[in-house]
């Protein structure tokens, strides 16, 4: 039983994060030669003969036309290495699986498929889904990988299956899998990232694809094309107020800036205590409301957060906000 990582196998932590970060990202032609003969080893694990391939812009694109095609809409499901020993260290999970997953599972992957969804429902189109995310699902392939890259567990089947899954990762975006055909998606032609490896692009698509399909991303946070696309000059402060999104909010106010949301909305001062500020903000209808203006630290911009009505002090405003329980309507 290991109890303890070499310094080799310690610095192969990070050194094995960045490569699989980069693939994640990657923006590479799909290699047809590897992704096929990838897919025809996961046919013949299942018994099934050599499939056709129909290669496809984008995820929607694939959508689009396997929903012009009834009769191969059942699915088959491929099993991602269910066997896989289970004798795993929680810190190699934590700093691979979990740190790449953040980047590339839930802040790319995560964000088509719900993009997808909301196209698909639009269209009135029924959502087909799959198990193969292939370049995105590098996060998961990444956690098992590591241990048999850097010497903590043999060989075995087990590790053939997640060499074809790291092949496809490798080589093509999502991928639909059906009885006699596999749907190949390319991967995303353009990615624009934050200093933080978030989705952002500010007047432009985040992520797009050689179709035109892409995401509308600022920071992370998957907004509209129109709050992307209009200059902040041009954003209406009011925004803020009819927004229900809090993370959208946050973004608008990031876009547009602090000091311009507070001065249109009329805010006055109640109180102030270094970077802190108690507002009273008019939100239309006779409802004035107190907001507590402060720094967020994690992320270093201001936001701004709804307060118990009565309060009328920054120090009793932050007593009530560390003490409450009750969801409160927050601008951020």
């Amino acid at each position: 039983m290991i109890t303890k990582l070499t310094k080799e196998q310690e610095a192969g932590i990070k050194e094995w994060q960045e490569h699989c970060l980069k693939i994640g990202r990657d923006t590479s032609p799909v290699n047809k030669e590897i992704v096929e003969c990838s897919w025809v080893k996961f046919y013949k694990i299942l018994g099934k003969d050599k499939p056709l391939f129909w290669y496809c812009q984008s995820p929607l694109q694939a959508q689009i036309i396997i929903n012009i095609f009834p009769e191969i809409q059942k699915i088959f499901d491929i099993k991602k290495g269910a066997n896989i020993r289970a004798n795993i260290r929680d810190n190699i999970w934590d700093n691979i699986r979990d740190n790449i997953g953040a980047n590339i599972g839930a802040n790319i992957g995560a964000n088509i498929w719900a993009n997808i969804w909301d196209n698909i429902k639009k269209m009135n189109l029924k959502y087909i889904d799959t198990y193969s995310w292939c370049q995105h699902d590098i996060n998961w392939i990444a956690f098992y990988k590591y241990f048999e890259k850097y010497g903590l567990l043999p060989y075995d089947k087990n590790f053939e299956i997640f060499d074809i899954w790291y092949d496809l990762a490798c080589s093509c975006g999502w991928c639909y899998t059906f009885e006699n055909m596999v749907f190949v998606c390319e991967k995303p032609s353009l990615i624009h990232l934050n200093r933080n490896g978030q989705l952002h692009k500010d007047l432009g698509m985040a992520l797009e694809y050689s179709d035109g399909y892409g995401l509308w991303m600022l920071n992370g946070v998957r907004v509209t094309k129109e709050l992307v696309m209009t200059p902040a000059e041009k954003l209406d402060p009011q925004l803020v107020i009819t927004e229900k999104n809090a993370e959208v909010r946050r973004e608008i106010i990031r876009k547009i800036g602090i000091e311009r949301v507070v001065q249109k909305l009329g805010a006055k001062i109640l109180d102030k205590n270094g970077d802190y500020e108690l507002l009273n903000i008019d939100l239309g209808e006779n409802r004035i409301r107190p907001y507590l203006k402060m720094k967020n630290p994690s992320i270093g911009v201001f936001h701004i957060e709804g307060i118990e009505p009565s309060i009328r002090t920054v120090e009793a405003a932050l007593e009530w906000r560390n003490q409450t329980d009750e969801k409160v309507e927050i601008i951020t």
